[in-house]
């Protein structure tokens, strides 16, 4: 069989792809309590599909069947190689079923034998008809990694020059010309779900998402719109509006008042993340030796919502371009970013003979090669770009670290506390990586602070369990130091210090772990070994001692004193 491949394919090499993808069709954000916000049986169909779209394209040509052909040579054919497959998403189980659904389609069961023989000379394959299992990175709210796909969360300058929308006039208007319309909705749709008087303008994509989901599985509000003269072009309307709202809120960024564009952060840290996986294929290939343990992926998949589609399009500058950039993009949609060298060898000797472009996959419904477009003010016959522009106007746009995004963030993040800058870098041009480390003060704390907690339990058994009581002497001597420093605080003290650029890099981040969370610092409080006995005797109550007797004085021979010292200890205050 004669396969005819397009003319490009036979001028190109693709040598590398990173592509975000947005859920399939899912439980909207408006749901009723106690429902779970996760993929519909659609949008699994949706996302499988696109699997096959782009096993198609990117390994096997002969079974395209919507995103034209551009085979990547390095991938595995049949057997899933997880250091060839790099898949990312959040914690968020629309997210995460959207992945594997994806997964599916890429690499499907096969019935290639793995070859797996053990021990005993068993031959051994895989279960369910040859099901493959991905790895796919879930970044949880407490690893670096989720500012990747997420940009504005955990970052309230970024929620805030948002939402400043709201109080422009422009948003002012569109909340008061849009109020009938919202006003005409039917208040059967929203029963259980929100309270009425939220059905607005400011509400505009949360009540299109809603009714995009009801409009897509409830037969009742289907017809309504459909069929009812009343509402049969609000639809529409409320797409327009839903995609007027979220371009104002993170996007927009020529007119924005803000430089900084921080609006945009959803972009900003998605664009880090493209660079860095496409700088990481370059790197290896070129710089093979000081990289060799860099894992370079030909293919990253990554799974988000549609924020970061929004704020990189106008980022990119296609907002001005086409108005379908300044909305928000249909289930299952895909930026794709393709690197590739124009002839048929296999690397260019100079990575300047390199080039990136830029494509959009709007949805499942389009079909054949994905559309390119000029980004960065490019014109159209030069959509394609050489690596090393690619590379300085990503740069530019583009979170440059971690500690940057925590201090431009102001976040409360977790892993923006305690991180020693100096151990952190970039990869801007694709030759350095290193592991965070913990500054040896925050080191020494965190040792400090497991010591104490271990002691303390231990303290607290034997109190419990062994019946342990604490007790002086009458008439010993006061001691004029005490046990411990009390409430004063003593030069020697190291308070934990956060570096103002807490945090380190875009590349090269590893995970903390998820069942992590934040400490409060806690007051001193005064030593039971500070305590005078002259004021022990307080004001009674349970379990306070006698007035004028000594805090602990013996009475070996009482029956009160044996049954007392059955009891758990009880803290006396003093004045």
């Amino acid at each position: 069989m004669v396969i005819a491949w397009p003319v490009e394919a036979a001028d190109e090499t693709v040598h590398g792809a990173v592509v975000f993808m947005r859920t399939g069709d899912r439980i909207p954000d408006l749901h009723k309590e106690g429902t779970s916000q996760t993929l519909s049986a659609l949008g699994a169909q949706q996302i499988y599909q696109m699997g096959q779209n782009f096993r198609g394209r990117y390994i096997n040509g002969l079974g395209s069947i919507g995103l034209g052909q551009s085979q990547i040579s390095t991938l595995s054919q049949d057997v899933l190689d997880n250091n060839q497959v790099f898949v990312m998403t959040r914690q968020e189980p629309y997210l995460i079923a959207s992945a594997q659904a994806f997964m599916q389609g890429f690499y499907p069961p096969t019935n290639v034998s793995t070859g797996k023989v053990l021990a005993n000379g068993t031959a051994i394959d895989l279960p369910f008809e040859g099901y493959q299992y991905p790895e796919i990175r879930v970044a949880g709210q407490y690893d670096p990694y989720s500012i990747y796909m997420a940009g504005s969360q955990q970052c309230p300058e970024a929620q805030r020059h948002s939402l400043e929308y709201y109080e422009t006039q422009h948003s002012q208007d569109a909340f008061k010309s849009s109020m009938p319309l919202y006003n005409s909705l039917d208040p059967k749709w929203f029963q259980g779900v929100t309270n009425q008087s939220l059905i607005n303008y400011y509400q505009a994509y949360e009540v299109y998402d809603y009714l995009y989901y009801q409009h897509t599985h409830n037969t009742t509000v289907f017809e309504q719109f459909n069929n009812d003269s009343v509402y049969r072009d609000i639809y529409t309307q409320l797409a327009q509006l839903a995609n007027q709202e979220q371009y104002y809120r993170w996007g927009n960024t020529s007119a924005s008042s803000h430089s900084s564009n921080l609006q945009s952060m959803p972009g900003k840290t998605l664009a880090a993340l493209v660079l860095g996986q496409l700088q990481r294929i370059v790197a290896k290939q070129y710089d093979g030796t000081r990289n060799s343990n860099q894992e370079a992926y030909p293919v990253s998949f990554l799974f988000g919502d549609h924020e970061p589609f929004v704020s990189l399009f106008s980022l990119f500058g296609l907002d001005d371009v086409n108005e379908k950039f300044a909305a928000i993009p249909p289930y299952a949609s895909s930026m794709i970013f393709e690197l590739f060298s124009a002839d048929s060898t296999t690397f260019p000797d100079d990575p300047a003979n390199l080039f990136v472009r830029f494509q959009f996959q709007n949805g499942t419904d389009y079909k054949g090669d994905p559309q390119s477009y000029p980004i960065f003010g490019r014109s159209p016959n030069h959509a394609d770009m050489p690596w090393p522009d690619f590379g300085q106007f990503m740069s530019s746009t583009m979170v440059n670290s971690m500690s940057e995004w925590c201090g431009a963030c102001s976040s409360p993040a977790l892993f923006c506390w305690g991180v020693d800058e100096n151990s952190t870098v970039v990869m801007v041009d694709g030759r350095e990586s290193k592991k965070w480390k913990v500054s040896p003060v925050v080191a020494g704390a965190i040792g400090a602070v497991v010591t104490l907690a271990v002691a303390a339990l231990l303290f607290a058994l034997a109190i419990l369990v062994g019946g342990v009581r604490f007790h002086r002497e009458r008439r010993r001597k006061n001691s004029e130091l005490g046990g411990f420093k009390g409430s004063a605080k003593l030069a020697s003290d190291m308070d934990l210090s956060v570096p103002k650029s807490p945090a380190g890099t875009a590349e090269g981040m590893v995970g903390l772990g998820r069942d992590m969370e934040r400490k409060k610092p806690k007051s001193r409080v005064e030593s039971w070994e500070l305590r005078q006995k002259e004021g022990i005797g307080g004001s009674g109550g349970a379990g306070a001692l006698d007035r004028g007797r000594d805090f602990g004085e013996s009475r070996g021979g009482s029956l009160d004193e044996i049954e007392s010292s059955m009891r758990p200890v009880v803290p006396t205050e003093t004045v």
